[in-house]
């Protein structure tokens, strides 16, 4: 309706420039009222197309707008948030408040990854093995880590997810899915097939007033150090012994 509206005011504007401006007179029409139905003639027959392409405009740039929001958001390559966005909406999802403190619930648990030996992974395939790995990485994490829990590439090959509201047992249980899937699915290339492995930390913390991400991630950080320390192909967690949990590479 407002588009309509906005199209016959244009076009009525149009016509009107046309027939004063312009001075187009025809010696049978030099009666006002017949120069008003022109008008409104020219008007009905142009509103439509005007309408059309208005529409068209409009969708056109909120397209835009949304591709414009995805690319600040989304990493290109492992169609992960980057790490801009995942760091704002993880401090977001932390600073807001939550009265369900429930016994082995934490307020959110943070898994942060590296891939093992990625650079020789470069350095002996090249790079377009690396990204090839780096994107498969990225779906076995979208595939593990579904909403609401958050994936994002923090850079190189550096991942994390933040779970919000998560049992112990359930940070766990991801992290060892996130292993298996990782060590059975290699990539392609050149008529190989390249394996590549994942260590993981992870923090687990209930809400309170002196929890800050940064904190989160020193502490998986941490984590995450110590299972590249015990051997790769792991994860830890901070400020707990899980050597029952650790996984023999292959």
């Amino acid at each position: 309706m407002i588009l309509t509206l906005c199209a016959t005011l244009l076009a009525c504007s149009l016509d009107f420039i046309l027939i004063y401006s312009f001075e187009v007179y025809h010696p049978f029409i030099e009666d006002v009222w017949l120069i008003v139905s022109l008008a409104v003639i020219i008007t009905f027959l142009v509103t439509p197309m005007l309408s059309w392409y208005l529409i068209g405009l409009f969708f056109k740039v909120d397209q835009l707008e949304l591709e414009m929001a995805k690319i600040a958001k989304i990493d290109d390559l492992t169609k992960t948030f980057n790490r801009g966005y995942f760091y704002k909406e993880s401090e977001r999802i932390l600073s807001q408040e939550d009265e369900l403190l429930v016994p082995d619930i934490s307020s959110f648990a943070l898994l942060v990854m590296d891939l093992d030996n990625f650079k020789q992974i470069n350095d002996q395939y090249g790079h377009d093995c690396g990204d090839k790995v780096l994107a498969e990485f990225g779906r076995i994490l979208l595939e593990s880590a579904k909403s609401p829990n958050m994936v994002g590439r923090l850079g190189g090959e550096e991942f994390a997810v933040l779970m919000p509201n998560a049992r112990y047992v359930e940070a766990e249980e991801l992290a060892e899915k996130i292993c298996a899937k990782t060590r059975m699915h290699g990539v392609d290339y050149n008529n190989q097939k390249i394996f590549f492995t994942v260590s993981i930390g992870i923090s687990l913390d209930v809400k309170s007033a002196s929890t800050t991400i940064d904190g989160a991630f020193k502490e998986a950080d941490m984590a995450m150090y110590q299972a590249k320390d015990k051997g790769r192909d792991r994860y830890m967690v901070f400020g707990l012994s899980n050597d029952s949990n650790v996984v023999p590479m292959f």
